[in-house]
């Protein structure tokens, strides 16, 4: 539901998103680290090109100094679009991402939306990384048998108070020879 019609976001014809395409942007480009660290940088200081002193730069996200957690990410504003925010905060292994669109009072609402999905939901771990998800046969192997492990931990947020169920999908056997990496 975006199109993109220029690369800088203000006013343009056909160019529109909806909040839910800005968090699945915003969810992504959490994954990279370099931004992750720009867009949670509160203050910062650049050199000014014929000046002695360095620039100043403030960021106007005002939930970097008053949530808990935050994270940035982008606050924005034009007088077709309104005050604009794409937010995400992380508590306790779990990262919220949101935004809100045309809201005059943007960083209480991004705060009030976060709240509610850190009370509802939790992160938790059904496997731990190298945890072993079961045994599978060999067919004319040298064992009779291989572990299977989590090559990573296996997270998930779950509604808060509930406890998922994990099924472990495995084939029933596996023709040898089998490389145990």
């Amino acid at each position: 539901n975006t199109i993109f019609a220029t690369p800088h976001g203000l006013p343009a014809s056909n160019h529109h998103t909806t909040a839910y395409d800005l968090a699945l942007i915003c969810r992504e480009a959490m994954k990279n680290p370099d931004f992750r660290r720009i867009v949670s940088t509160q203050r910062a200081s650049i050199p000014w090109a014929g000046h002695t002193e360095n620039r100043i730069l403030n960021n106007k996200n005002k939930l970097l100094s008053t949530y808990e957690g935050a994270l940035g990410v982008k606050t924005g504003y034009t007088r077709a679009a309104g005050r604009c925010l794409v937010f995400a905060a992380e508590r306790n292994g779990m990262t919220v991402v949101g935004c809100v669109l045309n809201d005059p009072d943007w960083f209480r609402d991004a705060a009030q939306i976060m709240d509610d999905a850190f009370a509802r939901f939790s992160m938790v771990t059904m496997l731990e990384e190298n945890e072993s998800a079961g045994l599978v046969p060999v067919e004319n192997g040298e064992r009779e048998h291989v572990s299977v492990y989590a090559s990573k931990a296996l997270k998930a947020p779950v509604k808060a108070g509930t406890l998922p169920t994990v099924e472990t999908v495995l084939p029933s056997v596996l023709p040898a020879p089998v490389d145990s990496q």
